[in-house]
């Protein structure tokens, strides 16, 4: 073999090994890539949780229950609070913390709940569709809303499940799930409030106003901001077109019909609808909301420093011409009631040169304005915790009081009790409200001074069941309110139900 054969031997080899490398180099880096594509498919294919951008790891397994078939998401909301807080590096005014019971109220109750931020609380019930919220420091009513379904105990263990737009409501978020995705999106309030502030100051605008409720807005794609170095309101869609114009004195948004309440420059307030057409002219001194479960809706207005309501197509329900409209629920704290305006969801309370009345939604008067009190003011009793009393809602009925005598109405002005007793009051034990009432007959011709009166203490329910005036299969608890017995040294024939003593006739 000479020189030049075996030199081109040589390179042939040194050939064969090149390719064979840059083959295996090439068939290596298929698998690589490869091997990224089954990782990356595997990864999209995982369930994740996205909040606020970042990716959430170690959520159990029953925080969320999915639907396959519909697409609906169930939360657990006592679990979901822990998650509204992603910002850990300092104190989140905007993040939730969970409770049993309900809000104000030191009872435990595992079928109720609520939730609370700095600003607001949202309270839920089971096997209830409706979510109450309330803001924090306002002497207003709840406001409830309502969502498709009830919440639900869906495995049998204590926890508390609704559907995704009940989060988005009670928690003041969005929430999105991509099935094909096969993850689920939130994005809270302070992320939103940071993500359109930005925009908004660059285009020449101040950040959304503070107020909370103009805070929410946003999670409908409506800011309420000012043009910079401007004094002036207005309210501007996601394209920042002004829906209503940059020109009022303030704005405040209402979340509960989407709508905004607005003052013009004079201080005169009307309603403008999230598309910034007028729904109520801008000729009243206030406007407030007091009942959005009605077909038509009430509000409150006040004007020449008269009261009345109006539906949401600013007819007049009760004429603005009295003194006060509504109970001070600070008087009645025991009686759970969530909404002064609107008694038994139906009865309107009103007052006018110290008498009170009642109309009904409809603007019905169901009481003439000549009763003394709504309610009853009980006076303290010997060896009784006694509270005060304006509704029994077991039998939805309402105290009233005439000539220093109470008492009582249903939910349509119908008598239960006339007003001839001398107090009605509530006592609390274990959480749980009986409604008693005292009734006085005069004797005055007995011999004996101390036989000249007798004093007889009812059961309220049990005595308007025992003598047929109400039907006891249409009493909620009706065995926790007749089983009660409260005894009172001070009063005489106590345990008299069954024997109807109460009537106009007998009036002190």
């Amino acid at each position: 073999m000479d020189f030049y054969t075996e030199n081109s031997e040589k390179d042939n080899k040194t050939k064969k090994i090149s390719k064979i490398i840059l083959i295996s180099i090439f068939i290596l880096i298929i698998l690589i890539i490869a091997i990224i594509f089954v990782i990356l498919n595997l990864q999209s294919s995982q369930f994740r949780i996205i909040i606020d951008g970042e990716t959430i790891s170690n959520v159990p397994d029953d925080l969320f229950v999915i639907d396959e078939q519909t697409g609906k998401v169930y939360v657990s909301i006592k679990d979901f609070a822990s998650y509204t807080n992603t910002n850990t590096s300092e104190e989140n005014e905007y993040a939730y913390v969970s409770h049993d019971g309900e809000y104000k109220l030191d009872i435990q109750d595992t079928t109720k709940c609520y939730i609370e931020n700095n600003y607001e609380t949202a309270s839920f019930f089971l096997n209830s569709n409706k979510i109450c919220k309330l803001e924090k420091g306002s002497n207003d009513d709840y406001e409830v809303y309502e969502i498709s379904e009830q919440v639900r105990d869906i495995y049998n263990n204590g926890k508390m499940y609704i559907l995704s737009e009940g989060i988005e409501i009670g928690f003041n978020l969005k929430f999105t799930y991509n099935k094909d995705k096969n993850n689920i999106t939130i994005m809270t309030l302070p992320y939103l409030l940071d993500q359109y502030n930005e925009a908004l100051v660059d285009e020449g605008y101040t950040e959304i106003d503070s107020n909370f409720n103009n805070q929410k807005a946003v999670l409908y794609n409506l800011f309420v901001t000012q043009r910079e170095n401007g004094s002036e309101y207005g309210v501007l869609d996601n394209k920042l077109n002004e829906v209503i114009n940059i020109r009022y004195r303030q704005i405040e948004f209402n979340e509960n019909k989407k709508e905004f309440f607005v003052t013009n420059s004079s201080g005169s307030v009307g309603i403008f609808l999230s598309n910034g057409a007028t729904k109520i002219n801008l000729v009243y001194d206030e406007i407030k909301m007091i009942d959005n479960g009605s077909n038509s809706g009430l509000y409150l207005v006040k004007s020449n420093n008269k009261y009345g309501v109006i539906d949401d197509k600013d007819v007049k329900v009760i004429y603005p011409e009295y003194d006060q409209i509504g109970i001070d629920l600070s008087t009645f704290s025991n009686n759970d009631i969530s909404n002064q305006y609107l008694l038994c969801d139906n009865l309107i309370p009103v007052k006018q040169n110290n008498k009170w009345g009642l109309y009904n939604k409809q603007g019905e008067e169901i009481l003439p304005v000549e009763y003394d009190s709504i309610g009853c003011i009980a006076t303290s009793i010997k060896d009784k915790i006694t509270n005060n009393l304006l509704v029994i809602p077991e039998i939805n009925a309402i105290v009233i009081c005439k000539d220093k005598l109470y008492g009582l109405i249903d939910y349509t002005g119908k008598e239960l009790i006339p007003c001839a007793t001398d107090v009605m009051y509530i006592v609390t034990n274990a959480g749980v409200n009986t409604y008693y009432m005292n009734y006085t007959v005069e004797n005055p011709d007995a011999e004996n001074e101390d036989d000249r009166s007798t004093t007889y203490n009812f059961n309220i329910i049990e005595y308007l069941v025992t003598n047929g005036i109400i039907d006891s299969k249409n009493v909620n608890n009706i065995q926790e309110n007749m089983n009660t017995n409260v005894v009172n040294e001070n009063v005489v024939n106590e345990n008299v139900v069954n024997e109807n003593v109460l009537s106009n006739d007998n009036n002190v």
